[in-house]
């Protein structure tokens, strides 16, 4: 990684590696003059975090991180339909995020390494870091966060073959979040149950409700997007919303085939970047964003040592 950082030959570096060794690689490569497309988890940790996103800030380059779900066309339209306020004063906002990767463990899982703790990996690190980044695009930054993370299997029994492999990390996390403009929050991420509903997001307003389902995995392009408006005392009406081709066709159309999955999204990500390359700007998710989802996510994890809300970041104590 360092011979590629120094190389002329080179202008972006995509980081695809396991958390724990991105920040030796992100900082040798913003400091070199690359441009950095990494990915999710962020960091394995705060300092790492801080870091990546000083050196970051130093270099002048353009960094971005691969929480694509925010162009996928439902999340999209999600957006569009929060900032017009059509929803009224946004209250509450419920995400689950939740996979059945390890209900069923299969030894040749090329993800098997999630159970080793020294990688950076959790169900909050890699799936909450997913949700978060939704979240914050959709509501602005979290002023504080409460909550807990659990690991209620700690041996992957395989059903492919014999053995096992005992786990060192959190399959699941529960948090209340309190967003600096406002609303609260509730995310739930989870990777070893049985059944999971994939992710749903829920947002709650004074004038309406956003219901925005994928289910069974992450995101995806094929998501269901509903409005719910209250009629009456306790009753309601329903309205799912179709993408306009508009939020289908961001930065130029890409083969059909892609819709549905990360893949498009990705690619729209990576013409964003480029454009942000030529254009001397930012692109987003960029490293800013992607510092405070994973300082969140760091907050997580002392308020489950200390019992109390956090503030993400170096200015910890709330």
């Amino acid at each position: 990684h360092r011979e590629m950082a120094a190389s002329p030959e080179i202008d972006v570096i995509d980081i695809g590696t396991r958390p724990g060794l991105r920040r030796a690689m992100g900082v040798a490569a913003l400091e070199g003059g690359k441009h950095v497309y990494a990915g999710i988890p962020f960091a394995a940790s705060q300092a790492d975090a801080d870091a990546l996103a000083d050196a970051h800030a130093a270099s002048g380059m353009v960094g971005v991180v691969d929480a694509y779900s925010e162009y996928l066309p439902p999340y999209r339209l999600a957006k569009e339909i929060v900032a017009s306020g059509e929803l009224g004063v946004v209250q509450l906002a419920v995400c689950r995020i939740e996979l059945s990767l390890f209900a069923v463990p299969w030894s040749a899982f090329p993800y098997n390494w999630f159970a080793d703790a020294g990688q950076g990996a959790s169900a909050l690190r890699n799936l909450g870091s997913h949700a978060l980044h939704l979240l914050v695009h959709l509501l602005g930054p979290v002023a504080a966060v409460a909550g807990r993370v659990e690991r209620f299997v700690p041996t992957w029994h395989f059903a492919d073959a014999p053995g096992s492999l005992d786990t060192e990390v959190a399959d699941t996390a529960a948090l209340s979040l309190l967003f600096e403009e406002g609303p609260v929050g509730v995310l739930t991420s989870a990777w070893a149950g049985s059944g999971s509903p994939g992710t749903v997001l829920d947002i709650t307003g004074s004038q309406g409700r956003l219901v925005v389902t994928s289910p069974g995995g992450m995101p995806a392009g094929g998501a269901t997007v509903e409005v719910l408006r209250s009629t009456g005392l306790l009753q309601q009406t329903g309205e799912v919303r179709a993408v306009p081709e508009e939020l289908r066709a961001f930065l130029g159309d890409l083969p059909v085939p892609w819709e549905q999955g990360p893949h498009r999204a990705m690619a729209v990500s990576f013409a964003a970047m480029v454009e942000a390359i030529h254009g001397g700007g930012g692109a987003e998710p960029g490293f800013a964003r992607a510092h405070h989802v994973q300082s969140v996510i760091e907050a997580v994890y002392r308020s489950h040592a200390s019992g109390a809300w956090e503030r993400p970041g170096r200015d910890q104590r709330l």
